[in-house]
């Protein structure tokens, strides 16, 4: 469903990316494990249109997307969660996930849809984003994001700054929303925890993807368990 095509993308003059390949099969949940400043958070931004490629491809459902404006890449399926979730915190819970719809005419049925995952959102429907929770505004980041209706889910450290408990709850839903027919490509910071949850894996050092693998696989090669997974 998505592939990239030795994808190199730059900040100024740092090369972020360095010709990574990856390939994402419609109804998996595939990891991108790796440090900090790795490029995992470039790569999904890459993906979705927030920076440009200096070159290669990035193909959805065999269409070369690479260039096209993000929103229009939200239109063709892809929608993304960012990092630290970024939600807009002097509008309402409700108009926050309004703001995920944008692309959509009619989205009520999807908006009922996020509240069966999220019910606390329904509760909370006219609270200010901002006074929600950490745990609540990664939730109504998740659920501004189906909003959209997406093929494809990124997902960018759903786990960050978040008690154990509501971890535990987000990976739920993540597996319940993939259930759904929802692709996932998921950065995790807790590689553990995202190689346990996905169906394959990619690590990417320096930029460039090392290894991949099932994950199953991957949680047991030694140079993983030692440099991500604490052991």
């Amino acid at each position: 469903m998505l592939r990239l095509e030795k994808v190199h993308a730059f900040y100024g003059p740092i090369e972020a990316l360095r010709g990574i390949d990856m390939v994402v099969g419609e109804g998996e949940i595939v990891s991108l494990i790796g440090s900090n400043g790795a490029g995992k958070s470039t790569s999904l931004m890459s993906i979705s249109g927030i920076l440009q490629p200096a070159s290669g491809t990035v193909n959805l459902d065999n269409r070369d997307i690479t260039g096209i404006p993000a929103h229009e890449i939200v239109k063709l399926g892809i929608s993304q969660v960012p990092e630290g979730r970024r939600i807009f915190p002097k509008l309402t819970v409700l108009e926050n996930l309004q703001m995920g719809a944008f692309r959509m005419k009619s989205f009520s049925s999807v908006q009922e849809k996020v509240y069966n995952l999220f019910p606390i959102l329904k509760e909370r429907s006219g609270q200010l984003g901002g006074t929600l929770s950490g745990g609540e505004q990664q939730m109504l980041a998740i659920g501004r994001a189906l909003m959209s209706d997406p093929k494809i889910l990124l997902l960018d450290e759903p786990s960050l700054g978040l008690a154990p408990i509501m971890v535990s709850k987000i990976f739920r839903t993540i597996q319940e929303i993939n259930r759904e027919g929802v692709t996932i490509l998921l950065v995790e910071q807790n590689a553990m925890a995202a190689l346990k949850l996905s169906h394959r894996g990619y690590v990417i050092e320096s930029g460039a993807i090392m290894l991949q693998g099932r994950s199953e696989d991957l949680l047991i090669n030694e140079k993983v368990r030692q440099a991500y997974l604490g052991e």
